[in-house]
């Protein structure tokens, strides 16, 4: 028996295998942001749709909401996969509008060992087609019955492949099967040290290629055809390492076509650095720029990357990491680019005099901080007022991500960053330790982020300490949350008359409280989130059929 439930052969929802749709701010591997697309999603959530559309059942005579089709699709491009099950049940118009290639590219199929044969099981007697396809688990053994059901899962599949994610190289056999539909080949999590050929002549419509970087961890690949055999193929996406022997050719033959580049650029030879002065110029569409990896002088790479683009392309987008002094970047990227870029994604790891010249980096965040879209910022001796001025010296309606080490948190602070960061959705503190006043100051004044990752709170007392102050449950359009458990528990002591209904990823883990202070069994309060596809509670959960008879969408625990 196949592992599905299929509605009239039309709609499929996999059970067990793990569908998943992309979060808009999952960055891995994501070259720029769309400003428009920010704006939309920005004022879509903000109206908390979804509320119409809770318990509607599969019937005729349901009315919806008339919206033009063009609308329509906007809205349903910012929901996840599960959401879309639900939508696709208000009424025949919608659930045509969810069947858009727009819409059916938001849906993966992550194939591991667990849903393998259920997979195959099901293709073999129903004509299902995925165009975004993902093999996440290890499968190492050429002869084995896995691999052999994978060979012929393939079959099924390829004809439809757009999007497809390998991360282990004996999968990059399944290349050797013809792709006439692939535009996008993401291999940048393959790692191990062997050394791969791939041929990319057969794949005609290729668009995207997102290679692995190089170094002793990480897979070297070979490129088997001479470049001059694929004339037919124009990237317009590029991830590509400077080990790589041919990475140089591989940049002249689409230095027409490129639109992205995310490149790990290490120390050049004098040779080297004037072939890629001549590939700039030929770069004639070029609008997003992103240096990558972990090399030794980052700084120095990145210097030269925006020194020698060419500005005739007006870069809309840069995504970089910057150590050691990153001012002379800062004032390079005001100098020759700020007129032009849209969105701006800094990374500041300082070390030593860096980080303690606080008070001139704080001013070249601020010169730069209206066009910055997400802010990474290490280790700092910045007061609570350097870090405000620095961050949105005014309203910054752009910044929407921002990660912060060990910051000096006070509730001016966090009242600031509420007050002058309006469409902020996604706060990581995860590396620092907070206290019951830090956290509950956090859920009293930012709850309008969609993503928080906290690190685990510092208290010894009884969690009951938390239960007169701002919770948790103000975040109510929250959708990837982390932390220790203390936060969650209040919501089951309180016995608050609230759900999660947009929470998807969840992460609990231990902290200083002694755990009879806070909870021990995940499943008393897992009915909070019926949403919830992800889950990480090592040790919390004790009924697993209790929690997935709560989170009926639960696909990894």
């Amino acid at each position: 028996m196949s592992n599905f439930n299929v509605d009239n052969g039309n709609s499929c929802e996999p059970l067990p295998l793990e569908m998943c749709c992309n979060s808009r701010y999952d960055s891995t591997n994501q070259l720029d942001h769309d400003p428009s697309a920010e704006a939309i999603q920005s004022d879509i959530e903000s109206k908390n749709i979804l509320c119409s559309m809770q318990n509607v059942r599969n019937d005729e005579t349901n009315s919806a909401l008339a919206l033009p089709n063009e609308m329509g699709l906007q809205i349903f491009c910012n929901l996840s996969h599960g959401d879309l099950l639900e939508v696709k049940l208000v009424c025949k118009h919608w659930s045509q509008l969810t069947r858009a290639s727009a819409l059916t590219r938001k849906s993966k199929l992550a194939i591991a060992r667990e849903n393998l044969k259920d997979i195959c099981d099901f293709l073999e007697h129903n004509d299902f087609k995925f165009q975004t396809v993902e093999i996440v688990e290890e499968f190492d053994d050429p002869n084995g019955v896995e691999y052999a059901l994978l060979l012929k899962m393939f079959k099924y599949l390829r004809s439809d492949i757009v999007q497809l994610k390998l991360n282990i190289p004996l999968t990059l056999s399944m290349l050797n099967n013809p792709l006439p539909k692939l535009k996008e080949l993401d291999l940048s999590d393959m790692k191990f040290s062997d050394s791969v050929s791939l041929d990319l002549s057969k794949f005609s419509k290729l668009k995207s290629l997102l290679l692995p970087y190089g170094g002793e961890y990480h897979i070297k690949i070979q490129l088997l055809s001479p470049l001059t055999a694929m004339p037919k193929i124009r990237l317009e996406k590029l991830r590509i390492d400077t080990y790589y022997p041919n990475w140089l050719n591989l940049l002249t033959l689409n230095a027409s076509s490129l639109r992205r580049l995310e490149i790990n650029l290490a120390s050049l030879s004098v040779a080297k650095q004037i072939h890629l002065r001549e590939i700039f110029k030929k770069f004639a569409q070029f609008k997003v720029l992103r240096r990558g990896g972990v090399v030794e002088m980052i700084d120095q790479s990145v210097r030269f990357l925006l020194e020698n683009l060419p500005k005739e392309n007006r870069l809309k987008a840069i995504t970089i990491d910057l150590d050691g002094g990153p001012q002379e970047v800062l004032y390079l990227i005001t100098r020759e680019w700020f007129s032009c870029i849209e969105s701006l994604g800094i990374r500041l790891i300082l070390f030593g005099a860096a980080g303690r010249d606080s008070g001139n980096l704080a001013e070249w965040l601020s010169v730069i901080s209206g066009k910055l879209r997400r802010l990474t910022l290490g280790p700092t001796k910045f007061t609570p007022q350097e870090l405000l001025h620095s961050i949105a010296p005014k309203i910054n309606t752009k910044l929407t991500e921002l990660d912060l080490f060990k910051p000096h948190l006070t509730e001016e602070l966090l009242l600031g960053l509420s007050q002058r960061l309006p469409n902020l959705m996604e706060l990581d503190l995860g590396y620092s330790q907070l206290t019951d006043e830090e956290m509950c100051d956090i859920f009293r004044h930012l709850t309008c982020l969609r993503h928080l990752f906290l690190g685990p709170c510092c208290a010894k007392q009884d969690i009951k300490n938390l239960c007169s102050k701002p919770n948790i449950s103000s975040l109510k359009g929250l959708r990837k949350f982390r932390s220790c458990v203390c936060p969650i528990a209040v919501v089951g002591i309180l016995n608050l008359n609230f759900n999660f209904n947009e929470l998807s990823h969840l992460a609990l883990y231990s902290c200083r409280r002694p755990r009879e202070r806070s909870f021990s069994n995940f499943e008393e309060i897992s009915s909070y989130f019926p949403a919830l596809e992800e889950l990480d509670a090592d040790g919390y959960v004790n009924d697993i059929t209790k929690v997935h008879k709560n989170c009926p969408r639960l696909r990894h625990l």
